[in-house]
């Protein structure tokens, strides 16, 4: 019979092939859910915003408006890197922030003078983005690399033990 990993307590949890991509994905269905109603529901109660708030706060409501994707961009943007650290791969992850930081700065510096507020919206948007896809191209990768890697015991990923073996 074999024991669990006690080497790397971030595989504790999940020795299952793909289990931190798997996981990831799973959730990505909730956060997305989730995002696409908040966005609905920011969408039609922003103007409940400008009557709470007043008259001199009335481009809150424009800003919320365009804002409404925000929630469920960055939801998919923290499933990832989760993954990540999960595998063990805190630099990966910590190169991922830098590299999204980055992003964020260039959008920024090029969108907000000439659209303002709009601009920064955008770079908002950017460098969620960039975090989104650059989460989940490196999450896919190092799945795929553990994947590849065997058990403490010797057996494969993705092989079952059978019990006449040992």
């Amino acid at each position: 019979m074999s024991s669990p990993r006690t080497d790397q307590p971030s595989k504790l949890a999940d020795d299952r092939p793909r289990g931190q991509l798997e996981r990831a994905e799973r959730l990505s269905v909730v956060v997305t859910v989730y995002g696409l109603l908040v966005a609905v529901a920011i969408f039609f109660g922003a103007d409940i915003i400008q009557w709470f708030v007043g008259d001199q706060y009335s481009q809150a409501t424009t800003i919320s408006r365009w804002l409404i994707f925000f929630p469920l961009l960055h939801g998919l943007a923290d499933l990832a890197p989760m993954g990540l650290l999960g595998l063990g791969r805190n630099r990966a992850r910590m190169f991922m922030g830098f590299g999204t930081a980055v992003a964020a700065l260039i959008a920024y510096l090029v969108l907000v003078p000439p659209f303002g507020w709009r601009g920064a919206v955008l770079g908002t948007y950017v460098s969620e983005t960039v975090c989104v896809v650059l989460g989940w191209v490196l999450l896919i990768r190092y799945q795929h690399a553990a994947d590849k890697q065997p058990l403490a015991d010797g057996v494969p990923r993705g092989e079952p033990l059978t019990s006449d073996s040992g």
